[in-house]
């Protein structure tokens, strides 16, 4: 007998959206589909009021997330994966990171799209954390789920089958609206024809959950049974669908939904924000690294913020450290600078201990590390690094972290190497105020505090400004504190 998984609908009315979370309720593993991150065009803000409303969910059923699936670069609105990705980072620090996932012909629009809108390869590379072969399979706690390559709307699009639910995306829509367009770039009113057979090919008690819904008056559904206010509907079976779809219920030929397909897509606008979802969702769901005539960010989140793409757990930058890292003449794109607190001590609010930090219970209050003075009751939030690392690793080498194997093996990356130590995160070029003076140390000569040695700092460095004779209440110019 198949198991059957939880499904939690959310509807997002200005896009017309149906988000998605499934869950295996024994296990209490869960999988997020199609989220949207809320964009107002005219302003260029940037809320997070329809994913804060998915982790309200997940957070009241007890859910670990583990993946983060997209059916599709959607061209009509941001996909809100990697601002969900951050939150559950620090809500879930027990658990992998999850994983932001999509069909593997994603690199067709990837690549289609760089040329549209002058996208750099760098933002395309890696983009997402895993990219789905057709009909792969993976699981949502202990239901199996498998991915089906549902092409038409656009080339890289994918379903996701779990239990007797498939999650259909924009390759099929509710009977009385029936099908998706198929004009943008390697559409095919012949593709999605075929998609839509094999959807209705499948068992008819099969729930086919839509990626939108644009309710129609005419619809027999009282306003409210889904979604207050709306007679929008999340799915219907197989078996209406074959019986009632407007466009390919069952005996409509391919060559006369083809006709009518293509023609009606020669007169349709395009979406309002096909521009903007397109430069954010094929990045993955990262922000482009400054403003455009197409595009503009007026007010950013700060968890959006925190999109880094060297490294997603490990290093968070901050808008304080931004003249230290400039002094590196490193070039980090500025959407991944994060507005978090700084601390004055390690420059950096990172949520990661060092690989061979000693174990310490953080939520015994009152301890304090003789390092940097700091208390758990302060850093309450810190996890210890994943056990990666053994006795015998050579923590000098960076290519020995996996979150940072791919920046250091690229020759253009190279210079990163000098801004982030695979030991202690990033590297300020300013020693703290208090630091012994290393005027009178060998290269050899070991710091014993980092086991930093100066040979491998040496011209990276300095001595920070003598304080002496700062004003009491004095404010440091770069961390911001007295």
């Amino acid at each position: 007998m198949t198991m059957e998984p939880k499904v939690h609908t959310l509807f997002e009315p200005v896009t017309g959206t149906w988000q998605y979370v499934v869950a295996d309720e024994t296990t209490k593993q869960a999988v997020m589909i199609d989220p949207v991150l809320d964009y107002d065009k005219p302003t260029g803000k940037i809320t997070t009021r329809s994913a804060d409303k998915i982790l309200e969910l997940v957070a009241g059923e007890g859910y670990t997330v583990s993946r983060i699936l997209e059916t599709h670069a959607h061209a009509d609105h941001l996909t809100a994966s990697r601002y969900l990705q951050n939150v559950l980072a620090d809500r879930q620090s027990a658990s992998p990171l999850p994983q932001v996932c999509i069909g593997e012909r994603i690199s067709q629009v990837q690549k289609t799209m760089s040329m549209i809108y002058n996208i750099p390869a760098s933002d395309l590379e890696d983009a997402f954390d895993h990219t789905f072969a057709d009909d792969e399979t993976f699981t949502v706690g202990k239901i199996e789920a498998k991915v089906i390559h549902l092409p038409g709307h656009t080339p890289d699009h994918i379903g996701y089958v779990i239990g007797s639910n498939v999650f259909t995306g924009d390759s099929i829509f509710n009977p009385d609206v029936g099908s998706a367009r198929c004009d943008f770039p390697g559409g095919s009113a012949t593709d999605l024809y075929q998609s839509m057979q094999r959807l209705l090919s499948l068992p008819p008690h099969y729930k086919l959950y839509t990626g939108h819904d644009y309710p129609p008056e005419s619809r027999d559904v009282r306003a409210g049974q889904h979604v207050s206010g709306s007679k929008a509907v999340p799915y219907t079976t197989v078996a209406v669908q074959q019986r009632e779809n407007k466009h390919v219920k069952l005996g409509t030929e391919m060559d006369d939904f083809v006709k009518w397909r293509s023609e009606r897509d020669s007169g349709l606008a395009d979406p309002k924000l096909l521009a903007q979802a397109m430069q954010v969702n094929v990045r993955g769901g990262r922000l482009p690294k400054g403003d455009s005539e197409q595009m503009k960010f007026t007010e950013v989140p700060m968890m959006m913020a925190r999109s880094v793409k060297v490294c997603l757990r490990l290093y968070f930058y901050c808008t304080s450290y931004t003249e230290h890292i400039a002094s590196l003449s490193i070039e980090i794109p500025e959407s991944t600078i994060t507005m978090a607190e700084v601390c004055p001590v390690v420059g950096t609010t990172n949520t990661v201990l060092p690989p061979q930090h000693p174990s310490f219970d953080a939520n015994q209050p009152g301890l304090v590390c003789p390092v940097t003075k700091a208390t758990t009751d302060h850093h309450h939030n810190l996890h210890k690094h994943p056990g990666i690392f053994d006795n015998s690793s050579d923590l000098s080498n960076a290519e020995a972290c996996p979150a940072l194997s791919k920046i250091v093996s690229r020759p253009e990356q190279q210079k990163m190497d000098e801004a982030i130590c695979p030991v202690v995160g990033t590297v300020s070029s300013v020693l703290p105020p208090d630091h012994p003076s290393t005027a009178n140390a060998k290269d050899g000569d070991v710091c014993p505090v980092t086991n930093a040695s100066l040979g491998h700092h040496k011209g990276k460095v300095h001595q920070h400004p003598s304080v002496e004779s700062a004003p009491e209440g004095a404010v440091c110019p770069v961390v911001g504190h007295a």
